[in-house]
C-alpha cells in the first residue's frame, strides 16, 4: 500500500521507481531521526527514582490514538511514527490493547495469566517499554503481524525473541521498545 500510494503520488514513471527504490532508507530515516543515545536501564534510575510500576503517568506519554495507554516518551514518539506508515499502509492505526502497567495491575495479572504475565516488578510494561497489540498483529503469519516484524525494528520496536521462539507460550502480541534513552 505505501509503494501505491507513494507511486500514484508522483505519477508513475521513473520518478515513481525512483522514490519507491529509496523508500526503504526513507521510512528508516524518519522513524530513527531523533533517537536517543546510550541505553536504558531496569533500575529505579531510569526513572529519577521510580521503580518498576510506580512511574508518574505525568512522566510518561500517552499514545495519541490510544489516550488511555502511556508508555516513556521516547517510546510512544517512535510508536507513533512508525503508526503514521501503518495508518497508509492498513487504514488503520496499530491497535493497543495494553501499554503502561502499573505494580498493581502487574500483581493482577499475574495472577490471573500465570505463565502469560511477568513476574510483578520485571515487566517491561512496568517501564511503559512494551505494547501489546491486536488488530491482527497479535497473529503470527497475518498482514498486519508481518508488517510490524519487517518495519518496527526500524523504529526500534520488536517482538522479541522470547515471544516468537516455537516454546510455549509465544506472544506475538507482545512488543518492547529497544530504543535509548539518556536519563535526562
Amino acid at each position: 500500500m505505501v509503494k501505491r500510494v507513494l507511486a500514484v503520488a508522483v505519477g508513475g514513471g521513473a520518478l515513481a521507481v525512483a522514490v519507491l527504490l529509496a523508500l526503504p532508507v526513507l521510512l528508516l530515516t524518519v522513524l530513527t531521526v531523533g533517537q536517543p543515545e546510550g541505553t536504558h536501564t531496569d533500575g529505579p534510575e531510569a526513572w529519577g527514582g521510580h521503580s518498576n510500576g510506580k512511574i508518574p503517568l505525568e512522566e510518561m506519554c500517552a499514545l495519541p490514538w490510544a489516550p488511555t495507554r502511556y508508555l516513556r516518551c521516547d517510546a510512544a514518539e517512535a510508536l507513533t511514527r512508525l503508526d503514521d506508515f501503518y495508518v497508509v499502509e492498513h487504514g488503520k492505526h496499530i491497535c493497543v490493547t495494553d501499554a503502561y502497567r502499573d505494580y498493581a495491575t502487574q500483581v493482577r495479572l499475574k495472577r490471573e495469566k500465570g505463565v502469560y504475565a511477568a513476574e510483578p516488578g520485571t515487566s517491561n510494561h512496568g517501564w511503559g517499554l512494551a505494547v501489546d497489540l491486536c488488530g491482527g498483529v497479535n497473529r503470527f503469519n497475518t498482514p498486519e503481524h508481518d508488517w510490524m516484524a519487517r518495519w518496527a525494528p526500524h523504529a526500534l520496536w520488536v517482538n522479541p525473541e522470547w515471544a516468537r521462539d516455537g516454546k510455549v507460550p509465544d506472544e506475538p502480541w507482545h512488543w518492547e521498545f529497544q530504543g535509548a534513552w539518556d536519563g535526562e
